[in-house]
């Protein structure tokens, strides 16, 4: 997204992306030349394919969790589905293809921490991506430390249903995350799986939750920290909303951050607000001819992500 790039400049968005299987999302592949990206991926067949993209700061080869413990992780036919955690059989046998879940083959690996990987560079990292198959919340406590720092906010996917063995869901992710200072804003996407077939709707299974401090938290933080990496974790924070396309919050980040940021970046946010409003407003025209062309069938496009 090239007014996002000319907003940031030479800065670098510190993206921990952990479950990094398939590379980074096409919502931050718009800004990549903006991305330093730290990976995390503990299965070989997905590792060795991320390659050295340019976006890349460092690849871990490791599993996290709460703790540094010995544990099995069990190698599903179907790569991405893999996960330390015993797929639910009972459950996901309802469904088209539960042979992609299939343990083909486990490994015992050790797991280690987010704190301890990345000790050193917390100031780097300034926003969180988890996709790591049930083990999200024991991730997040292995990385108190970090999420105590100046993290705008988290990515996480989260369960309404046990897709696997003793995995948390939406629920306890909220809880968690809240004593942590991290409001739930949206949902990104929901997956819905339907009896006979992969669609757009039936029973809503799972789905990615963005959440985040808010401008006004984030702001007290920015108080506490060099004026310097203030006013890049300002324009960070702003290029983030605008990337999740909360411009709602566009506005109340010009004034929470008002005495952080140089005049000349304060301009610059205006003007990307109008830029995206604009956008907004030719999607939001879009959507509702689709939904006219719909409506005999009985449909209604809602704009939010599914797959």
């Amino acid at each position: 997204m090239r007014a996002l790039n000319n907003f940031l400049g030479e800065l670098g968005i510190g993206l921990v992306d952990i479950g990094a299987s398939g590379g980074l999302e096409l919502r931050w592949r718009s800004i990549r030349r903006n991305i330093k990206a730290f990976l995390f991926e503990p299965d070989e067949r997905s590792y060795q394919e991320l390659g050295s993209a340019d976006y890349i700061e460092e690849i871990f080869p490791v599993g996290l969790g709460a703790s540094e413990i010995n544990a099995t992780l069990n190698l599903c036919r179907k790569p991405t589905v893999s996960s330390l955690l015993p797929p639910r059989h009972s459950f996901l046998s309802r469904f088209p293809d539960p042979k992609r879940f299939d343990v083909i083959s486990q490994e015992t690996i050790k797991l280690s921490t987010l704190d301890k990987c990345l000790m050193g560079r917390w100031q780097d990292c300034d926003f969180i991506k988890i996709d790591t198959q049930g083990t999200e919340l024991d991730i997040l406590h292995g990385g108190a430390a970090l999420l105590d720092g100046p993290i705008i906010g988290l990515e996480v996917e989260v369960e309404f249903i046990r897709l696997y063995d003793e995995q948390d869901l939406f629920g306890d992710i909220c809880t968690h995350l809240e004593s942590k200072g991290y409001e739930f804003f949206d949902f990104v996407n929901i997956c819905r799986w339907e009896r006979g077939q992969f669609t757009l709707f039936g029973q809503a299974v799972f789905g990615d939750g963005l959440f985040l401090r808010s401008p006004e938290v984030f702001a007290e933080i920015l108080s506490s920290l060099p004026i310097d990496m203030a006013r890049s974790k300002a324009k960070k924070y702003i290029a983030i909303v605008s990337l999740y396309d909360h411009l709602d919050l566009l506005p109340v980040c010009i004034r929470s951050f008002q005495h952080f940021l140089a005049a000349t970046d304060l301009k610059a946010a205006e003007d990307l607000h109008g830029i995206l409003l604009r956008r907004r407003r030719l999607s939001s025209f879009l959507l509702k001819a689709v939904n006219i062309l719909l409506k005999p069938l009985g449909i209604r496009a809602t704009g939010l992500q599914t797959s």
